[in-house]
């Protein structure tokens, strides 16, 4: 028993710091996330971490359907090896639901990109003002959507000191090009006369948002989830990001990383463009890796079919992110 107590007690002793913190965003709304540290009370180097599109919470959770702790598993390990983070509820999460605007104009600022955009660079600002932070040795780490969002971070040049980038699962075409592939991939077995017309009604629609911010009035019903209303201004700040132009102005180390069986962000046609563009700068050294039978969420997987969701990350993915920060902060 003394042995088995004695074991617990180092497992805590061991246990990386987490604690809660709030902050303001754009337009001062409160937002709320989680602060780890390594267990020992030094100034360490730290990343911010963002997650995917949706209402997805700090640890890459739209709960209850969707569970994946992604982010969550990721701030541990690097706690675990010296790396502090930040992550939080991003304001879309269901948690601040009751705080949402209940006037339908006000909607589209409230979810606007650039509201999403000011949110990180809110909260890349108060990491660097956190006690437990080296503020000379910061990162940012984003997945899918929120890659797009470190993208937007470094093109608008408002956040500084970043020594290094990770981009997991994130697009690197257009992200108009990447709804098309995965609208095609959901209508590939119906006939060509049934799919064909979301498909074009898709580029009609993505064409109309990027160019006035206003979603159309009539929308077919299959696409009506994917464009309500109030989503025209944050679709349009998407829509007009270009992320191989984004990754030219970065000048630190940058990690470029995909789950081979990812069926929403495409190893093949999203990862080489931005590895391509990144390796193509003056400065800043570029690692990439497609991480074999993984997910989207970087889950291992055995084929496309699985959802890819359940379960603690790829380990040939946590290592890259692990070592990547782990040796350029």
């Amino acid at each position: 028993m003394l042995c088995v107590a004695l074991g617990l007690a180092l497992a805590t002793e061991a246990a990386p710091l987490e604690r809660e913190v709030r902050f303001a965003g754009r337009d001062g709304f409160e937002l709320v996330g989680t602060l780890a540290s390594p267990p020992k009370a030094v100034r360490s180097p730290a990343v911010l971490l963002l997650p995917g599109s949706g209402p997805t919470d700090r640890d890459g959770n739209q709960k209850p359907l969707l569970v994946t702790d992604l982010l969550k598993s990721i701030a541990t390990d690097l706690a675990n090896n010296g790396v502090a983070s930040l992550r939080f509820d991003k304001r879309a999460a269901h948690g601040y639901a009751a705080k949402w605007p209940r006037d339908a104009k006000a909607m589209p600022r409230f979810f606007d990109w650039d509201a999403f955009v000011q949110d990180a660079e809110a909260a890349f600002g108060f990491l660097k003002t956190c006690k437990e932070v080296d503020a000379t040795r910061l990162g940012l780490l984003g997945h899918s959507e929120g890659g797009s969002l470190v993208l937007a971070m470094v093109e608008r040049a408002k956040v500084r000191p970043v020594k290094a980038i990770a981009l997991l699962s994130t697009p690197g075409r257009r992200i108009s090009d990447v709804l098309h592939s995965q609208i095609a991939r959901s209508v590939a077995k119906l006939p060509a006369d049934q799919g064909k017309p979301y498909l074009d009604e898709l580029d009609r629609l993505t064409a109309e948002i990027a160019r006035t911010g206003e979603v159309p009035a009539v929308v077919s019903p299959g696409l009506r989830g994917l464009f309500p209303a109030y989503i025209g201004p944050y679709f349009k700040g998407w829509l007009n990001l270009n992320p191989t132009e984004a990754c030219r102005r970065f000048e630190g180390a940058a990690l470029v990383l995909n789950g081979e069986k990812d069926i929403q962000v495409s190893a093949t046609l999203d990862a080489p463009p931005l590895a391509k563009a990144l390796k193509a700068r003056a400065k800043g050294e570029t690692v990439s890796l497609i991480v074999p039978g993984a997910s989207h969420n970087l889950k291992p997987v055995a084929n496309d079919s699985e959802p890819g969701f359940a379960g603690p990350p790829a380990p040939k993915a946590l290592a890259a992110v692990r070592s990547f920060f782990v040796e350029r902060l």
